[in-house]
């Protein structure tokens, strides 16, 4: 069945609920912060492809860790704002140049490392502080 339009919230927080690693290990933290601005979970691993895309496609604001979902961000309209929530100081500018090249405001948000790294695997997760939490917020009000 072919979802509605108004089925897909404006404001989306990409959960990794579903992946092995790199999740927000505190995202009930995250619980507060989307209430106040409106944000709805959306853990795209859950969703039939063509929901993903109108997620994307309808989304105006985008809060996510850093994972292979954000591949869907040249399916936003132009204008659309992305936070994407990377583990200390990454460089990976991957979706940075996505966003960019189709006229996307992305920023990125730093956070701890929590569990297993190593130069080969990142099996860790994300941590975010209250801090970093109210840097979010300002970057979407």
């Amino acid at each position: 069945a072919e979802a509605n339009k108004n089925d897909f919230p404006q404001r989306i927080y990409l959960s990794r609920l579903d992946a092995k690693y790199r999740k927000i290990e505190n995202e009930d933290l995250l619980k507060g912060f989307m209430r106040k601005l409106d944000f709805t979970m959306v853990v795209p691993g859950f969703l039939p492809f063509a929901d993903q895309v109108a997620v994307f496609r309808d989304a105006s604001w985008i809060l996510a860790p850093h994972g292979a979902a954000l591949t869907l961000l040249f399916c936003c309209r132009p204008g659309t704002r992305i936070l994407e929530i990377m583990p200390g100081m990454a460089e990976r500018n991957c979706f940075r140049v996505i966003a960019e090249s189709f006229d996307l405001l992305h920023r990125r948000l730093s956070c701890s490392w929590r569990g297993r790294q190593t130069k080969k695997t990142r099996e860790a997760n994300l941590y975010l502080t209250k801090d970093k939490l109210a840097l979010a917020e300002n970057y979407f009000s």
